[in-house]
């Protein structure tokens, strides 16, 4: 049965994909929470919009949803599989849009870039390694109040974890509970991981009506890293071949899952692009000057976002960091970093007022992290983890 908030929410995303289809041809298809259907007091509203022509996107607002994220693509369809492929984000957001809408020349061009994605096994395994590494250190770099969500064993882990079994198994799948059920049926993961994720998303559902909680049980958060490092194990061979990882780190990585250490790969003579990320996230952060040639060599998106995971990175690196973006301008692009700069626990003064610099080219998402990041130390100290603002009335977004 569809609750009442699923069913205006899936309203609101239909108008917002009427509003956005009404400015021009284009292509439109829901991502992220949306796409799976899994709503909750603070969702956002997950919107993929495409036009091939030059069309501006209209503002998009829901009644329904904290924050309305409209990620948007104007170029033909080598413009899209670029766009697609400069950033996380974007990529995930095509790989995994469901029911997209429009033209039926459109969707069919929008459709044949999602395959091409689909059988790039190395995009689907960078892809991969980002959500299970991203999922596992950015409680610790990037602390949110909504931990029932955030925490290792939140909701956000547990649809990270369905996405990589696709990834694994090469189709995007629906909701999170049917990729748990199928990678429990394939043998990827235990069943006991269903029965973990349904008492992870009541866990969310009660945070954000501000029902008291102690946090995500310990045995919960083991059988999360267990899955995980489970199916790293299972993964490690294509990952390895993919990726050009030596089977060792990976090997540390999944191990380092399962015990909750961190710190686990050598930083030394990485092999490869995506070695570089793996061993910035798990292991020491780069010297300034190691990330400055890195943000000019392939991946640097990714390379970049594994610093911003990684809980060791310091205020000096992330400034470096922001200088790059601020002097490149690839807004779209960046958007995420900036986001993720002004969210990390080294995050001080100087960053807010680099990035305070670049207020016409932030979303207002941004501007209100970067109002939270100057409370935060104005008091010098996170807020109390025990009060959690009233979502229905004040949406705290992603």
């Amino acid at each position: 049965m569809v609750s009442p908030l699923a069913w205006r929410h899936a309203r609101e995303a239909r108008r917002a994909q009427a509003r956005l289809l009404a400015a021009g041809p284009g292509v439109v298809a829901t991502w992220g929470g949306t796409s799976r259907g899994e709503i909750s007091l603070a969702s956002d509203l997950d919107v993929l919009w495409w036009s091939p022509g030059p069309v501006a996107a209209p503002r998009v607002v829901a009644k329904s949803a904290a924050y309305v994220d409209v990620i948007r693509c104007t170029g033909d369809r080598d413009r899209l599989r670029d766009w697609a492929t400069s950033n996380g984000t974007d990529l995930a957001g095509v790989l995994f849009a469901r029911r997209p809408r429009g033209p039926a020349v459109l969707v069919e061009e929008f459709v044949d870039v999602r395959q091409r994605l689909w059988d790039d096994s190395r995009r689907r395994a960078l892809m991969f390694v980002h959500l299970v590494s991203v999922a596992c250190r950015a409680p610790s770099s990037q602390p949110s109040l909504r931990r029932a969500k955030f925490d290792e064993g939140g909701t956000r882990g547990w649809a990270w974890l369905g996405d990589c079994c696709r990834l694994l198994t090469g189709s995007p799948g629906t909701s999170t509970l049917r990729k748990l059920q199928n990678a429990v049926d394939d043998g990827l993961v235990g069943r006991d991981v269903l029965d973990a994720w349904r008492r992870a998303w009541r866990r969310r559902v009660a945070e954000e009506r501000g029902e008291p909680g102690d946090g995500i049980p310990a045995a919960d958060v083991a059988i999360w890293r267990a899955a995980v490092g489970s199916l790293l194990e299972t993964a490690a061979p294509w990952l390895a071949e993919s990726l050009d990882v030596p089977r060792p780190a990976l090997a540390a990585i999944a191990e380092s899952v399962t015990s909750g250490r961190s710190g686990v790969i050598a930083s030394a003579a990485p092999v490869s692009s995506a070695h570089r990320m793996l061993a910035w996230m798990w292991g020491e952060p780069p010297t300034d000057a190691e990330l400055a040639a890195a943000l000019g060599a392939p991946d640097a998106w990714w390379t970049a976002n594994a610093v911003l995971a990684n809980p060791e990175s310091g205020s000096d690196l992330i400034l470096a960091l922001l200088d790059h973006v601020s002097q490149h301008g690839e807004w779209w692009r960046d958007r995420n970093l900036i986001l993720y700069s002004l969210r990390h626990s080294s995050a001080d003064a100087r960053v807010a007022d680099l990035v305070d610099g670049l207020a016409q080219h932030l979303r207002d998402l941004d501007l209100r992290e970067l109002r939270h990041l100057r409370t935060r130390l104005e008091r010098g100290r996170t807020p109390d983890e025990g009060h959690l603002p009233d979502l229905r009335r004040s949406p705290l977004g992603r």
